[in-house]
């Protein structure tokens, strides 16, 4: 909440615990990239073109975290077997 000026303790707790957070990579981060956040950045002048981000999205990072701390991830729903990034 420090980046989040006049925000106090109390209120950034009750917007987090309505907020649902799932760290996990599948082929629908590489989708929604391409539907949402790559028109964004075109729309602000930052990139020339979309592009499919499927080649660089690194995941080994977030399996490694995933198989070392399987409780983490325990409460979130799994994801389907044919959107499974890793």
């Amino acid at each position: 909440m420090r980046w989040i000026s006049g925000v106090d303790l109390d209120t950034m707790k009750l917007a987090l615990s309505g907020s649902a957070l799932d760290p996990r990579i599948s082929t629908y981060t590489a989708e929604m990239y391409q539907a949402k956040t790559l028109p964004f950045l075109m729309g602000l002048g930052r990139i020339d073109e979309n592009f499919d981000p499927s080649g660089s999205i690194n995941t080994s990072f977030l399996a490694a975290a995933e198989k070392a701390n399987p409780d983490a991830f325990a409460d979130l729903e799994p994801i389907p077997d044919d959107r499974k990034a890793y």
